[in-house]
């Protein structure tokens, strides 16, 4: 399947997510996205502890407590929207088209399981450790690994991204605003930009994106 393809699947999957979040409350909103963004944040801090995230250190314990904070619906959700997200956005790209298309198809399963128990029993009627048990399920519906792989087209959006910053800000990157800062402030710039190049990045983890494309931008120069 070629990623035009893919990237046309997962936006219809990141819609289906959105109207499973809608029965618990969240409408689709760039501050819930960002709140889901944030459970995701702190899960990967407790329950990943990968390096190829990275979290400020006055965010995380922010993150965590959101976080441990979350019914368990909250955080499967977060995952799956993570799982969606890491085959178009260049977080945590997987490789090749056939194991991105393998991977929207568990994700699309981890939806449906996800509806299930949302019609089955209300979150608040759950032990903490049966719900951390059904989030683990979800975890390893959608597969822990995370490669380091990036498609073009998002290569080619991040380094738009870093033209339009060095235009606005200057040349001289230590002198540039935090990368939370920058990335609030551009990302609908380059979610437009990134319709045009058909690079996928999404809502849900495009913030979170552009601030570590920008950290990491920060710390190489």
């Amino acid at each position: 399947m070629s990623r035009k393809a893919i990237i046309r699947e997962a936006s219809l999957l990141e819609d289906k997510a959105w109207s499973v979040a809608k029965k618990i409350g969240y409408e689709r909103t760039t501050d819930n996205a960002a709140k889901f963004g944030r459970i995701i944040d702190g899960y990967i801090g407790v329950g990943w502890a990968s390096k190829e995230t990275e979290i400020a250190p006055t965010d995380k314990f922010k993150y965590l407590n959101e976080y441990k904070q979350a019914t368990y619906i909250e955080k499967a959700i977060a995952l799956v929207m993570f799982g969606i997200g890491a085959n178009v956005d260049g977080g945590a790209d997987y490789g090749s088209e056939d194991s991105a298309w393998g991977t929207l198809c568990s994700t699309s399963y981890a939806l449906g399981k996800i509806c299930g128990w949302i019609e089955q029993i209300p979150s608040n009627q759950l032990s903490l450790e049966e719900g951390d048990d059904r989030v683990s399920n979800i975890w390893e519906i959608l597969g822990s690994k995370g490669g380091k792989a990036r498609h073009a087209p998002m290569r080619d959006l991040e380094t738009w991204l870093m033209q339009k910053v060095s235009e606005k800000f200057g040349k001289e990157v230590q002198r540039w605003p935090s990368a939370n800062h920058i990335a609030h402030e551009f990302l609908d710039d380059v979610l437009e930009q990134s319709r045009i190049l058909e690079a996928g990045l999404t809502a849900t983890n495009g913030q979170r994106t552009l601030a570590k494309w920008i950290s990491a931008h920060k710390k190489s120069s």
